[in-house]
């Protein structure tokens, strides 16, 4: 089913495209020359708000590397206020066996699915990789350290390394300093993903001593053969079907997994792990279904750095250039830096389009670039074809700010996301009259309260998801607008969606009536409905107890069926329609369909042969019953005729016209007031049960003259 999934947290970040004026960290007249190098913004094509106080910016600029040759350039700048609701994630599409490749849009998509409770706002792409494959244990993995939301892929150095605190501190990146990790750990989650165990693992695919954790792992030699390793039955715990498993060599893995088998020994596959145990209080706590992590823990100087990522050469240190001016190579450039308040700063320059101007950047005009835009330490990331930044827009998707140099977006190894915590709302089905609305809510740390929707000036306060909204008109436009409150650490804020757009279907059609009864003694079953269509929809896959007819084209039928063609204790009509709203499908309702009974003899009162019984009005005339309702004998509208039979061949059939109209009451209700059939409703089918059964019994006495006539 097609669903309309608008991520409510935009209206905080609705891009809302303005100019203003005296922007705080450059202005249009400034220059900056640094190493031979210069950089000046020529025009301001666009500044705009994305929220949380994290701004873009994109300007037409002018560089040189070197002589004063002046080059045009494409700047885009992303400064990201260092605040407790606003995180930089270094993020990996996830693969259970390994490393993806993929774009940075994918990347933020996978990131929100894997997340509730968290979306993302704009990211860059980030560290150099394995582009082509030649890792042949590990292809395409990241050319540094990755570390994502505290999860260990990789805990390799290859230059430059990037760490993010995110902790709202002046101080949140970490850059030039040591790089150290633990021996490996072993984690277990609790059901809400929680850590409540940590212990080192003393072995690595051998048995463990007494009080000892083992790991064991299948793994990749350097040919990409897989080397299976056995795990022995003892003690041990096997995750079949890992989360993620990166054996990065026979002495290093990051594992992540639900234990599924017990003692059982096990030729694992690769991407299979296990532990095996000798310490009485660990096993204790693992059982199957229990979450498991083995990896090394960041220590040392980036210990406080929930995401690292690898990087280039440093470009701007203490508020002065570094001299990269060995390497003046243009290219298409993507960087990362810090202001003095803790502000980070992405930036991306287009390159290799010269007939487009643009040029691209030298390491020494990044430098000049980077103190331009007020950075006081800044790096340079991977550039070329993967040069990238993403921005949402108003409509939730993400928009490329940049101008790729391939021509499209490069699928690469690692992204740096910037995401924020949001309530999403879901509108998962639209009908004519009813909208189904769900929620995404975060797992943990985040506590979102008080969620109140409006829909055409009416405001609810809704406590649980999903909620279905009633009362919409049918083919009708309506914004469904709502307010939350938002707790994160210690913030606390009301926040608002965007609004989101919807329509109403078509009237549903619907049976007004649907009956049956056996007559010829039993030997034939007389099917009689009537169909609501008002909004000429087209029904499909007509159905009744295994008998396929196509009479639920027509709004009103009888259809004669022998008995043995139907199961008579389960029959159904199967409606089926697409109403075509903003959110809808194919849809199929069953309806059952009610039987009549006759406490004369079937026989007697519609036999289909060559006579009807006669009945007084008053005595006569046959007793119907149906559940939960009494039958409170035969009355007549208002200036129609009752026609009381004599004798069958004593009428003129040619001219009677027969108006037989059966009163029921509810059991408990008022039987002093017969019901008479209504007129039908304009939209819909929301008559009385027993208004309902009014007019289809009104069928039978039609079905009287259409045998009398035929006689």
């Amino acid at each position: 089913m097609k669903k309309i999934c608008i991520k409510t947290m935009l209206a905080l970040m609705m891009i809302t495209i303005f100019s203003y004026v005296g922007i705080s960290y450059a202005s249009l007249d400034k220059k900056i020359e640094v190493l031979g190098a210069t950089y000046e913004v020529t025009e301001n094509v666009m500044s705009q708000d994305v929220g949380y106080g994290i701004k873009h910016t994109k300007d037409i600029s002018e560089s040189s590397k070197k002589n004063n040759e002046l080059f045009p350039q494409s700047v885009n700048v992303l400064e990201i206020p260092s605040r407790e609701d606003v995180k930089i994630i270094n993020w990996t599409m996830s693969n259970p066996t390994g490393w993806s490749k993929s774009t940075v849009r994918k990347m933020a998509q996978d990131f929100e699915s894997k997340n509730p409770g968290w979306v993302v706002v704009a990211a860059i792409n980030g560290d150099f990789f394995d582009i082509n494959g030649n890792d042949k244990a590990l292809p395409y993995q990241t050319g540094g350290v990755t570390v994502s939301n505290g999860e260990v892929y990789r805990p390799f150095t290859n230059g430059q390394t990037i760490g993010f605190k995110n902790d709202a501190s002046t101080d949140p990146l970490v850059a030039e300093a040591k790089f150290e990790v633990s021996n490996h750990i072993l984690s277990i989650y609790d059901d809400n993903d929680n850590v409540i165990f940590e212990k080192e693992i003393n072995k690595i695919n051998e048995v463990p001593g007494d009080g000892e954790i083992s790991i064991w792992y299948s793994y990749r030699n350097k040919e990409g053969l897989d080397e299976r390793i056995t795990l022995p039955s003892e003690n041990s715990y096997l995750i079949k079907t890992a989360t993620r498993v990166l054996p990065m060599s026979t002495s290093n893995v990051y594992a992540k997994g639900m234990i599924t088998a017990i003692n059982t020994e096990t030729l694992m596959f690769y991407g299979q792990f296990g532990l095996q145990v000798n310490d009485e209080e660990v096993r204790a706590m693992l059982d199957k279904g229990v979450y498991v992590r083995v990896q090394q823990h960041v220590i040392g100087d980036y210990k406080d750095c929930t995401d690292i990522t690898g990087g280039g050469v440093c470009l701007v240190r203490d508020s002065a250039a570094v001299d990269n001016t060995s390497n003046m190579d243009t290219h298409p450039r993507t960087c990362v830096g810090v202001k003095e308040d803790g502000t980070v700063v992405f930036m991306t320059v287009d390159g290799r389009q010269d007939n487009r101007n643009m040029h691209g950047m030298a390491y020494n005009e990044l430098s000049a670039t980077m103190l331009y835009y007020g950075c006081k330490e800044a790096y340079n990331l991977d550039g070329g074809g993967s040069t990238t930044m993403i921005i949402r827009n108003a409509y939730g998707d993400f928009d490329v700010m940049n101008s790729p140099s391939d021509g499209t977006e490069r699928n690469d190894s690692n992204s740096l996301l910037v995401v924020v915590p949001e309530l999403s709302l879901n509108v998962e089905k639209v009908t004519d009259t009813e909208a189904v609305i769900s929620a995404v809510m975060p797992k943990k740390d985040v506590s979102i309260t008080d969620i109140k929707v409006t829909i055409d000036g009416v405001t609810k306060q809704i406590d649980s998801f999903p909620y279905t909204w009633t009362n919409l008109t049918a083919n009708s436009s309506y914004k469904i607008e709502a307010s939350y409150t938002l707790k994160y650490k210690s913030s606390v804020e009301t926040k608002n969606i965007i609004p989101i757009d919807i329509k109403t279907g078509s009237i549903k059609p619907c049976v007004e009536y649907a009956y049956y009864y056996e007559f010829n003694n039993g030997s034939q079953v007389s099917l009689n409905y009537k169909l609501s269509n008002q909004g000429n929809v087209t029904c499909l896959n007509n159905l009744v107890s295994g008998y396929y007819f196509s009479a639920l084209q027509t709004l009103e039928a009888r259809i004669i069926l022998n008995k043995n063609q139907i199961d008579v204790n389960d029959i159904n009509i199967v409606l089926g329609y697409n109403l075509r709203s903003s959110v809808s499908d194919y849809t199929e309702e069953e309806i059952k369909v009610t039987k009549i009974v006759f406490n004369t003899n079937p026989t007697d009162v519609l036999d289909f042969g060559n006579q009807v019984n006669s009945y007084t009005y008053t005595d006569e005339l046959p007793k119907l019953s149906l559940d939960n309702y009494v039958f409170l004998g035969w009355t007549k509208e208002e200036n129609s005729t009752l026609i009381v039979y004599t004798k069958a061949s004593e009428l003129d059939l040619t001219e009677e016209v027969i108006n037989l109209y059966p009163c029921f009451s509810p059991i408990g209700g008022n039987e002093d007031k017969p019901i008479i059939t209504p007129t039908p409703e304009k939209k819909g089918c929301s008559k009385s049960v027993g208004s309902i059964i009014v007019s289809t019994l009104t069928a039978i006495s039609l079905a009287v003259i259409v045998l009398r006539k035929s006689k």
